[in-house]
């Protein structure tokens, strides 16, 4: 009888988890977009830079703070897909993907901590990447508080050098390479640092996914319903045991 009872609270628990799975943190999936970077304005802070990405009707702001090259908002020459296998098409590099379709970018050249905030929370956001070193001159990329796999590499527009992982998929390493990258783990904040000085070399990011999280009402509800379920085998628990 005590088993019965137990299969029972396991079952009615189980069926609780699933009809309050959309109260759990989930992932909102769209199409992959890539952040729209606004000109810089009169008064503007140096070194920042704000830009919105439109993921499956969700606007999310994006602000980069950072010792900055420059900035590429629109309009420019676009290291992306200009000058690839024909009008329009992405390099190699980036083929794997949906690769940005605008100029956006923005370009590093001195060592120094980069910080980018988001108005919500990315899950399994891209990095995509423009000429990462030389040939023997590495640059490298620390990622301070995310983890990535490399998901392309290839010929991009200065040529055709490999994008490296290491220290557990925290550090990326170019010599001349171009390619796009995937973190692992969910971001409000990602900060990373590069070094040493090059010329330049340029990145952008973009996101298929918002987390979605519970709203603290639902939590609450969720909380007491399996405070309930709780009590109600408790008691029946009791019962089988004074023999009532």
């Amino acid at each position: 009888m005590l088993n019965h009872i137990g299969s029972g609270f396991r079952r009615v628990v189980g069926v609780l988890a699933l009809g309050s799975g959309a109260l759990l943190p989930a992932t909102a999936q769209a199409q992959l977009t890539w952040v729209d970077w606004q000109a810089p304005v009169a008064g503007q802070a140096p070194n920042t830079l704000f830009g919105t990405m439109n993921i499956g009707g969700t606007m999310v702001g994006v602000t980069y703070t950072g010792p900055a090259a420059f900035f590429q908002t629109g309009g420019e020459f676009n290291y992306w897909r200009q000058g690839g296998t024909s009008a329009g098409i992405p390099w190699e590099a980036y083929d794997a993907v949906d690769a940005p379709v605008a100029s956006d970018m923005i370009a590093l050249s001195a060592p120094g901590l980069h910080t980018l905030t988001f108005s919500q929370s990315l899950s399994g956001m891209f990095m995509a990447f423009v000429s990462i070193g030389q040939p023997n001159s590495p640059v490298n990329y620390s990622f301070l508080n995310g983890s990535f796999d490399i998901v392309d590499q290839g010929r991009g527009f200065w040529g055709n050098g490999p994008l490296l992982s290491s220290l557990g998929g925290t550090m990326l390493t170019g010599l001349e390479g171009h390619g796009v990258i995937q973190f692992r783990e969910d971001f409000t904040t990602l900060q990373f640092a590069t070094d040493p000085n090059e010329f330049w070399h340029g990145f952008n990011v973009g996101a298929n996914a918002v987390t979605v999280t519970p709203e603290p009402g639902s939590m609450v509800l969720l909380a007491t319903g399996l405070i309930g379920v709780l009590g109600l085998a408790k008691r029946r628990r009791d019962r089988v045991t004074s023999g009532v």
